[in-house]
């Protein structure tokens, strides 16, 4: 789904994070971009690969969503 992404820094972790930052009441007033979400969230969830982004966590604060990701980090070769 669409929203900002944020560059961070996990203090715990110590490494770099990205923060998507989705406006919930745009979410919320299109049925699509709701089922879109849960479902974008689902799969994050159980994905398991070198070659996608890990959810952290996922938290509401005010009118916002906000989706931690561990940054993906990756080479092109062509």
């Amino acid at each position: 789904t669409f929203g900002t992404i944020y560059r961070g820094y996990d203090l715990q972790t110590e490494t770099d994070i990205a923060i998507k930052q989705l406006n919930r009441s745009e979410i919320l007033l299109d049925d699509y971009m709701s089922r879109a979400l849960e479902r974008e969230l689902e799969v994050l969830y159980i994905c398991s690969s070198p070659y996608s982004t890990r959810l952290i966590d996922r938290f509401d604060k005010g009118n916002y969503i906000f989706i931690i990701l561990a940054k993906f980090h990756f080479t092109l070769s062509l």
